[in-house]
């Protein structure tokens, strides 16, 4: 699996202009960093995923804080802008943050901590260099319906193509098609399954669960009990 900042197998291919690369620069490693405020409960009738603090031993706080800040600029801009263009929003606000300062390391603290700021999913995991190269095990958990924690491996790699892996593509259109549903909107939540499944890029446990919400809105269609009329 290869990190955004590769992208060689993502797909998707989502980029940025040159304009929206040198922004990214500038509020990374310019900036002052307001990323703590992003922490506050997300905004009712919202649909907000947060990435909690990666652990590392051996990557100084600094440099990795510079790499989570570009890595939530990059998901927040390019994923619902790619999400916006399929419809499969519906004008539902949508928004990634980066809950700095926090860190989780078990399923049961990542469920608590997301309930407690609205959250509809968490990013979270740990990261670790050798050799000259990053390596992730980045967790995505679900909150919701019934909370579930799934991995993805992630290799980072110091490319300047700017690619978003489909692996938060993919976790990004289940969730929003998890929240549509339980607001009663079916038809817009279906395509989200189907567009995540389609990223092919889910990890195991939610793409499972992924394909038995497909599978128990086909059975509710009223279409397919239907018979065809002939001419």
């Amino acid at each position: 699996m290869i990190h955004p900042f590769n992208g060689a197998r993502s797909r998707p291919r989502i980029r940025f202009g040159a304009f929206a690369a040198v922004a990214v620069l500038v509020c990374a490693f310019l900036m002052p960093r307001v990323a703590n405020a992003q922490c506050t409960e997300a905004g009712k009738g919202s649909i907000t995923l947060y990435m909690f603090d990666f652990k590392s031993q051996d990557i100084p706080q600094d440099r990795l804080h510079k790499i989570l800040d570009i890595l939530t600029f990059k998901l927040n801009n390019a994923i619902r802008e790619d999400l916006n263009s399929r419809g499969l929003l519906g004008g539902t606000p949508f928004s990634i943050r980066w809950c700095s300062g926090k860190d989780v390391s078990a399923h049961e603290a990542a469920v608590s901590s997301g309930k407690m700021l609205n959250s509809s999913g968490v990013f979270w995991g740990f990261i670790d260099q050798s050799a000259g190269q990053m390596k992730s095990v980045l967790k995505l958990t679900s909150l919701v319906d019934n909370p579930i924690t799934d991995l993805r491996n992630i290799v980072y790699r110091n490319e300047s193509r700017e690619v978003v892996d489909a692996s938060y593509l993919a976790f990004a259109s289940y969730i929003v098609g998890k929240t549509l549903l339980l607001r009663g909107n079916v038809q817009l939540a279906r395509k989200c399954f189907k567009y995540a499944r389609e990223l092919r890029a889910l990890p195991d446990l939610l793409q499972r669960d992924c394909g038995v919400a497909l599978a128990q809105l086909d059975q509710e269609n009223p279409a397919r009990k239907l018979t065809a009329v002939g001419r």
